[in-house]
């Protein structure tokens, strides 16, 4: 995620990662920092986001335009930081500029 995060975020290119552990925030912190990720990370252990995009597996990730639609989506692991997904972002990056 971080590597495509580097790749698009001079155009806009956004990632909010939700972390829906219970207990506390210093074990995301340090898992962020071993990974060294640049990108957003908020709390969920109330699993509101969760509810709120029916996630059933986990993880989940979500593409929203600019508009706040969401325009694609995946449930359990996916690599997103390779050529299919690169096209994919960026063809939905030109689509919503």
């Amino acid at each position: 995620m971080q590597r495509t995060y580097e790749k698009f975020k001079t155009q806009g290119f956004q990632i909010v990662a939700v972390s829906v552990d219970q207990g506390s925030s210093d074990a995301v912190r340090k898992f962020a920092e071993n990974l060294n990720l640049k990108f957003q990370i908020v709390l969920d252990p109330e699993h509101t986001a969760k509810r709120a995009y029916q996630v059933k597996a986990l993880p989940a990730t979500y593409l929203i335009d600019r508009s706040g639609r969401i325009v694609a989506y995946g449930m359990g692991a996916r690599k997103w930081d390779g050529e299919a997904a690169f096209d994919l972002i960026e063809f939905l990056l030109k689509e919503n500029g």
